[in-house]
């Protein structure tokens, strides 16, 4: 493997074409899957991504490759039932087939083989059959124990330690019901200002320095979600249950046990996505400083194999249709001056 993660042009350029084709068959036969449940077409589904993922292997593309796994052992899933909510996962699998060309096209132009840059679409193929979302200490490892956070709204000194516990008792069941309007009952605002009122509580009453950024950690979160800086997917959803785990932690052990022993990777999976957060927001601004997030995370002007953008199909494809929407707005226009009734 290259130490630079770059790819030699030539190496991927040889089975570009090949492997547009074959994912292409893949999408093909996932399509034909969900409408008609035939088994099939999805045991010819995994063959096209074992292709797929070999392939990349082979010519040391390793983000794309990861991906591609993530996508047969979702689709195996599929196959074998282990997949609760069906349309979630045909959801992300379109999402990953759609946007994989988009990263082999950026590294053919010359961008790093960045596997961090799809971590959103492994996690989500992750949490759609229930997987733990992948380890950061693979592609990023912020250090969660050292940064420093305070706020301005309150005085941390003044905290009177043990008041945490109670907090939680009283306020756990609001944050379960902010989550239940956020994940299902399609209140989403509503659900997080609940999530977010509650953090904000818990904050206040939290006399250990880390416990208190954990919230604010999470809290930023939400305030992405809210401001739309941060797109909703399972893996979001899934942290934000796993913090309500985290509550019972504490209601059963105390603060003190909490700071001792709460999950890191929940935290870091946290900062992976604030981190990504798209709009300006002091308490956003606040965590990605004092992390790091900025330098930890490639941003969307580094010349990592972003992925997002239009692939040379979908350009193409996306191209043609406007251009016939323009011929017959034209045709419309000049039968319109044209015509004595103007009655088109």
């Amino acid at each position: 493997m290259n130490p630079d993660n770059t790819v030699e042009y030539n190496s991927l350029s040889w089975v570009k074409a090949q492997l547009d084709d074959v994912l292409s068959d893949a999408q093909t036969s996932l399509n034909e899957y969900i409408e008609n449940q035939t088994e099939g077409e999805l045991e010819n589904c995994i063959e096209h991504l074992q292709l797929i993922y070999g392939t990349l292997q082979m010519v040391e593309v390793y983000g794309a490759s990861i991906l591609a796994e993530e996508m047969q052992h979702t689709t195996t899933a599929l196959l074998e039932g282990n997949i609760d909510r069906a349309e979630d996962a045909y959801d992300v699998l379109m999402r990953a087939m759609l946007q994989l060309p988009d990263y082999l096209e950026g590294i053919q132009a010359g961008k790093k083989d960045a596997p961090i840059t799809l971590m959103p679409l492994i996690n989500d193929l992750r949490a759609a059959r229930k997987e733990g979302l992948l380890t950061e200490s693979v592609l990023f490892s912020p250090d969660v124990e050292s940064a420093v956070l305070s706020s301005e709204s309150y005085d941390a000194t003044m905290i009177e330690p043990g008041k945490l516990q109670g907090e939680v008792k009283r306020l756990r069941t609001h944050y379960q019901l902010g989550l239940l309007d956020f994940i299902r009952n399609k209140k989403e605002r509503a659900g997080l200002q609940r999530i977010k009122a509650v953090l904000n509580a818990l904050e206040k009453v939290s006399s250990d320095d880390e416990v208190r950024r954990i919230w604010m950690v999470v809290g930023s979160l939400v305030e992405g979600l809210m401001k739309h800086g941060i797109d909703t997917n399972l893996s979001i959803k899934m942290l934000l249950g796993a913090v309500d785990r985290q509550l019972k932690f504490i209601l059963d052990n105390g603060e003190k046990s909490f700071s001792e022993e709460y999950s890191k990777e929940i935290i870091k999976n946290i900062l992976y996505y604030v981190g990504l957060c798209t709009v300006d927001s002091k308490s956003v601004n606040a965590v990605k400083d004092a992390y790091h997030l900025d330098d930890l995370i490639p941003q969307e002007s580094d010349d990592s194999a972003a992925i997002g953008g239009l692939n040379a199909d979908l350009f193409d494809t996306v191209s043609k249709g406007i251009t016939e929407d323009i011929v017959h707005v034209k045709e419309v226009l000049e039968l319109f001056m044209h015509s004595n009734e103007q009655d088109v």
